[in-house]
């Protein structure tokens, strides 16, 4: 089974998958989407297709402590995903992906993607 990392985003959101041995994250897919609907469907296609038994969702926190607006759509995404879902969703601090995905590529169009990869790859590193 892999994991699946989510950097969330109000209208596209970046996915990143694990290999099977859940060694090294990869970026995988931009999903741009109009409704939750549309969002759920094609989650829950990559989940049976690429065979994903966990979504890690990069939990954008404030450097100051404070819960900030994205942290609480966020969450509330989160709660979203484990009603409609049959897999496990966690979430992960991921302070600091967006800006390092830049620093790694000027693509903007990669940029959600990667930031999923950087943050489930840290995911990945601490299950060791």
């Amino acid at each position: 089974m892999r994991i699946m990392g989510i950097d969330w985003g109000e209208k596209r959101i970046g996915i990143a998958l694990s290999d099977p041995l859940h060694i090294f994250a990869q970026p995988f897919s931009i999903l741009e989407f109009k409704s939750k609907k549309e969002l759920l469907k094609k989650i829950r296609d990559i989940i049976q297709e690429k065979e994903v038994g966990k979504i890690v969702v990069g939990l954008p926190r404030r450097t100051d402590g404070k819960e900030g607006w994205a942290e609480k759509q966020v969450e509330e995404f989160v709660a979203w995903l484990r009603k409609s879902l049959s897999v496990d969703v966690i979430t992960w601090d991921e302070r600091y992906t967006s800006r390092l995905a830049r620093q790694i590529t000027l693509d903007k169009k990669k940029i959600d993607a990667l930031s999923a990869q950087i943050m489930l790859q840290s995911y990945l590193e601490s299950l060791r």
